[in-house]
Order: C-alpha cells, then structure tokens, then sequence
C-alpha cells in the first residue's frame, strides 16, 4: 500500500474547511459518518490480515520449535523481564478460553530474533 501525496496547493486547514462545510448539511453529516464507518471497517481488515499472517508464520514455526523441545534444544529464558509478559497481562485480564491468548503466547515466547523476522 503506498500513501499518496496530497494534490498540489491543499493544505491541512482546508480539510478543516471542507469537513466543517459538509457537518452543515443533513446529507453531509451522512457521508462522514459513512466515510469513517468505511475507513475503520477497511483499517479491521488489515490489522486482521496483518493478525492472520502472524499467526501462520508462527505456526510454520511451531514444528521447528517442538522439535527443539523434543531434542532437548531450547535457548535460554530472558532474565531482564521486570514485568509480566504481554500475553500473560492479557491473560489475566481476558476471560478463558479465548483462541488468541494461545497465539499471543506463542509469540511471546519465541527469541527476539524470531519475533523481528516475522515483520520481514
């Protein structure tokens, strides 16, 4: 997805203008309200795309990490944490039974180095 510049000569202020123009009108109201309704169903869909993707990385992940465990090959724990891990706070607040908290601990679990290359 790329971001596209502005057309030339409009400044930030005029969206002000033009918002503040279209909130006269009955009609106007409607199509920012929809407008906004599109733009944050559009922003779920990628956040849940970005989500799934994780979450298929991290299972073609997973027989390599169970094998590790089986073999008796693991790295060791981080020992800086101060605080509970993500998942664990999320856990916690979240009632059981919830599918992500598996994922999310998951994620939390693998190295740093395994974390970033999922973002690659």
């Amino acid at each position: 997805m790329t971001i596209k510049p502005s057309p030339p000569g409009l400044q930030p202020e005029h969206y002000d203008e033009i918002e503040a123009l279209l909130m006269t009108t009955g009609p106007g109201r409607a199509f920012l309200a929809e407008h906004a309704r599109r733009a944050r169903q559009s922003e779920s869909a990628r956040v849940l795309a970005a989500i799934e993707r994780l979450e298929a990385r991290l299972d073609a992940l997973a027989p390599e990490f169970r094998n590790k465990a089986v073999s008796g090959v693991s790295e060791a724990p981080p020992t800086h944490r101060a605080s509970p891990a993500p998942a664990a706070r999320a856990e916690a607040a979240s009632p059981a039974g919830d599918p992500r908290l598996s994922a999310l601990s998951r994620l939390d679990s693998l190295p740093l180095v395994d974390r970033l290359a999922l973002f690659a």
